[in-house]
């Protein structure tokens, strides 16, 4: 569902939604710029765009905003390791959360995704944000390592770069 929700109850009044949602999304980028410090290759305005793009389809799948959160730094982990450039990563993290996984679905293919793994996920007791994380961290378990050698000190310059940027 895209309901917007507080305290479990769905806000109906589209003024209240948007305004309830600008601070959880809000939250959910300053989270993620502090969490992507520990990926490598990737600055948090790149992870901040694979959370877009998540957050976009998340719904679908039952998840929240939080999760998204988790999925977005999950996946631009994942794309680092495996080397997909990041303007693919709409068509990769989308077949994948659609179950739509074809050949050139790399990133699923490195995976070892499939439909039918999608599929079996949407009925499982995990779900398939579960499933997801579970297979997500096998591809970004060495990232806090890879963040600490000098191409994740690199992008994390280059973060802290854009971050000054914006602040002036």
């Amino acid at each position: 569902t895209n309901d917007v929700l507080v305290d479990g109850k769905a806000i109906t009044d589209p003024y209240k939604a948007i305004i309830t949602l600008t601070g959880t999304i809000e939250d959910r980028i300053d989270s993620i710029r502090v969490k992507s410090l520990d990926l490598a290759g990737v600055t948090s305005g790149e992870v901040i765009e694979v959370f877009g793009m998540v957050a976009q389809q998340v719904g679908a799948i039952g998840g929240s905003l939080e999760e998204a959160e988790d999925l977005a730094i999950s996946f631009a982990g994942a794309l680092g390791t495996f080397g997909i450039p990041l303007y693919q990563a709409r068509q990769e993290i989308g077949s994948i959360l659609r179950g739509d996984i074809t050949m050139d679905s790399y990133l699923a293919k490195a995976l070892g995704i499939t439909n039918e793994d999608v599929a079996k996920a949407k009925t499982s007791t995990e779900g398939v944000i579960g499933f997801l994380e579970d297979k997500l961290s096998v591809a970004v378990a060495g990232q806090a390592i890879a963040a600490k050698s000098f191409s994740g000190v690199t992008s994390n310059i280059r973060d802290f770069g854009e971050l000054m940027g914006e602040a002036f």
